[in-house]
């Protein structure tokens, strides 16, 4: 009976030990995938995060690459004009061209001894190299003329014009010589004649270009069913 329990004694630590090495051995197995778990869920986190990053990178960069390459709107209306101003790039609307074009033809429908150099400064930056010589030898050899014939011209602007289909910008008014020593004298004073002024002018950077400029006497020599007149939008 003693060998018996002994035995038994023996045989149930055996069991127990058993029992508790794999008790071990489990709670290895759940501990070892539980970090696994964890593991794979970090990589998953990071995987994630990697692309949201380029994500943002890529986005950021087409915004960036928008605001370079998109051209600015600029509407302005300075004071001596009296439309609103448009430049898209260096596109510019008909007020532009019509505002600078009254500009030019005045200064140079007005154009006299003592204000030529001061009249050719200020249109040279807006001319290429050839056509500011074309246009520099004119104005001096008219206004030479005038000086010897003792003559001042005049040039009123009555109205102006946007020819959409030429983009061409037509500047109307009156021309009138007079002479110096008569210029008092209202019954001495030449009739004013009709003229015109017709210009192309580009928008370069926000500072005007003159493409290309004629001027003859009469009234502008268009079709009046494709001008833009002035006080139309």
């Amino acid at each position: 009976m003693c060998c018996f329990s002994k035995s038994l004694r023996f045989a149930m630590n055996i069991f127990n030990r058993k029992k508790k090495g794999q008790d071990e051995s489990e709670l290895e197995h759940d501990s070892d995938s539980n970090v696994q778990r964890s593991w794979q869920a970090a990589i998953d986190h990071s995987n994630k995060m990697t692309k949201m990053m380029g994500l943002s990178i890529i986005i950021c960069a087409f915004l960036a690459f928008k605001v370079m390459t998109a051209k600015p709107i600029t509407v302005v209306t300075p004071p001596n004009f009296s439309e609103e101003i448009v430049m898209i790039g260096n596109k510019a609307n008909s007020g532009y061209k019509k505002q600078w074009g009254i500009f030019i033809a005045s200064m140079l429908g007005n154009v006299n001894v003592r204000n030529v150099d001061i009249v050719l400064d200020t249109l040279k930056p807006m001319l290429s190299i050839r056509d500011y010589d074309a246009l520099n030898e004119q104005v001096i050899s008219h206004v030479k003329a005038l000086d010897i014939r003792d003559q001042v011209q005049e040039f009123n602007v009555l109205d102006v014009f946007y020819d959409n289909k030429y983009d061409k910008v037509i500047v109307y008014g009156e021309r009138k010589l007079t002479e110096r020593k008569k210029r008092g004298n209202k019954s001495d004073e030449r009739r004013a004649v009709r003229w015109t002024y017709e210009l192309k002018i580009a928008n370069a950077h926000g500072s005007p270009k003159m493409k290309s400029i004629d001027q003859y006497e009469g009234a502008p020599q268009i079709e009046r069913n494709r001008i833009e007149r002035k006080q139309d939008k």
